[in-house]
C-alpha cells in the first residue's frame, strides 16, 4: 500500500473525485456519481456508480484527475475557473501530505 494511505483510508479530492489504495504499492482514481436506473417492474431506483483508473503513482493520479476536470469544460472563462479550482485542490494536498 502506498504510504500516503496509512494516514488516511481514502482521499477525497472534491466532489466526486477520490483516491483509494490500489491493494499494492499503485493508487487508484475513483470518480463516484449517483446514477438512475429503470428496474424490470417500471420503477426507478439512484444506484451509486463509479469510474476508476489505476496508476503507478499520485503524480500521474493527479494529472488525469486534471485532465478528466477540464473535459468538460465549455468556455474559456469555464476552462480558468475549472483549473484555479484543479490548482487548489492539488495545493491543499501538497499541504495535507508533504511526503507524499
Amino acid at each position: 500500500m502506498n504510504n500516503i494511505f496509512k494516514k488516511d483510508g481514502e482521499i477525497h479530492l472534491g466532489g466526486e473525485w477520490w483516491l483509494i489504495p490500489d491493494g499494492f504499492s499503485g493508487v487508484q482514481l475513483q470518480k463516484r456519481f449517483l446514477h438512475e436506473r429503470e428496474k424490470k417492474d417500471g420503477t426507478k431506483e439512484t444506484v451509486e456508480k463509479s469510474e476508476d483508473w489505476f496508476f503507478a503513482n499520485i503524480s500521474q493520479a493527479l494529472r488525469k484527475y486534471a485532465q478528466e476536470e477540464q473535459k468538460s469544460s465549455k468556455t474559456l472563462e469555464d476552462l480558468i475557473q475549472k483549473t484555479d479550482k484543479i490548482l487548489s485542490v492539488v495545493e491543499e494536498f501538497r499541504t495535507n501530505y508533504k511526503n507524499w
